[in-house]
């Protein structure tokens, strides 16, 4: 992630979150916790504060004065320990975005909202409309509108990517697909 200053936040399987503004890496937590956790995902919110998604279910976030606030997987998803797949931070909601494996929700100061379990992504993509899809193993649903329901029956989804003019490219088993109307074609 590059916040706004042009420095560039990096995460790693073992050994917790880097910053880098140049060509020398700090280690910006030396809390154990963290650093015992796989990250798997992060992002920020624009301004002074950077999240951190991990493999167990964590999201850390870390502001301008060094405060460190975690928020567990209990309180995303009571189910199960469930890998962060995804953060994405929509500063007009003030929310943060979790894209899990076993279930979906959002952040907005101490508030935590939990979305349907019913699909668990593997793979997603922000739309540049606001629109946050999942893909799963059964198909692609929109995941931060009322609607949420939306989407498309179909295979088993493994890549997503939105190109420059707005077409949302699908990767199946069997090839490559754009959505168009919630139809691969």
């Amino acid at each position: 992630y590059e916040d706004e200053e042009h420095g560039f936040w990096l995460t790693t399987l073992e050994a917790g979150v880097y910053y880098t503004s140049g060509v020398a890496f700090l280690s910006y937590l030396p809390n154990a916790a963290l650093q015992m956790q796989p990250v798997t995902s992060i992002t920020g919110d624009g301004e002074s504060k950077i999240f951190a998604g991990c493999s167990n279910g964590l999201v850390a976030e870390i502001d301008d004065t060094n405060r460190l606030v975690y928020h567990n997987n209990s309180q995303l998803n009571t189910d199960s320990t469930s890998t962060v797949t995804g953060l994405f931070y929509n500063r007009e909601e003030g929310k943060l975005w979790v894209v899990a494996r076993d279930g979906n929700g959002w952040i907005r100061g101490t508030h935590i909202g939990q979305l349907d379990k019913t699909h668990s992504v593997r793979v997603h993509v922000r739309k540049r409309n606001g629109d946050l899809l999942g893909g799963t193993y059964g198909g692609i649903y929109k995941l931060n509108a009322p609607d949420r329901g939306t989407g498309i029956a179909s295979q088993r989804i493994q890549a997503m990517e939105e190109d420059v003019n707005g077409n949302v490219w699908v990767g199946c088993p069997d090839g490559l697909y754009k959505l168009e109307d919630w139809k691969l074609n």
